[in-house]
């Protein structure tokens, strides 16, 4: 590290150029109830969509590599049993 610098400005994080929407709480636990049914969904729309995806440094395919990621995030969302907001997905 070089050093330490204060950020005076907003940061810009909206890489894929998303319009804010607002949602009500039942529309928000169904989208976190599919989240964690179906992690990649976001990825594979992408892919019909006629997005390409390159990955380098993989001795694998699209498509296996999609089931890794698919299964390693459900792992993921199953370890994290500690919710702050309980009420989320009921």
């Amino acid at each position: 590290m070089r050093g330490i610098k204060n950020i005076n400005s907003d940061l810009d994080i909206n890489v894929f150029n998303a319009k804010e929407v607002s949602v009500n709480q039942k529309q928000f636990q169904k989208v976190m109830s599919d989240y964690e049914n179906d992690p990649t969904k976001g990825i594979r729309q992408m892919q019909m969509g006629g997005t390409t995806v390159i990955m380098t440094g993989k001795d694998s395919n699209s498509v296996k590599f999609a089931k890794e990621q698919e299964e390693r995030l459900k792992n993921q969302i199953k370890k994290d049993n500690n919710r702050i907001e309980l009420d989320i997905v009921k």
